[in-house]
């Protein structure tokens, strides 16, 4: 059965979606990350934060449990999309 993870952190580079990955996964969440603009091509541009952002993605069962913690450690929320729509995830 293909769930939709859902989204709970936007970071701005690839180092920050780790942190956060590490804490989401230590405490027994599962997290894929993937990343989209520019910060989709880390190793031909660099670790420079040179646009686009990295998804934290969890599954939904766990989105309020990640979002919790994520508010514990004083983590913003993830800003809405700025395309406007859902992006369909695929499990």
């Amino acid at each position: 059965m293909d769930v939709e993870w859902v989204e709970v952190f936007r970071a701005p580079d690839h180092i920050e979606a780790e942190i956060v990955r590490g804490l989401l996964e230590a405490s027994g969440i599962p997290v894929i990350t993937e990343a989209r603009g520019a910060q989709a091509l880390p190793y031909i541009l660099g670790p420079a934060r040179v646009g686009g952002y990295i998804l934290v993605l969890v599954p939904p069962d766990q989105e309020e449990a990640a979002r919790e913690l994520l508010a514990a450690r004083g983590e913003p929320p993830s800003p809405p999309d700025p395309d406007g729509g859902d992006e369909e995830q695929e499990g």
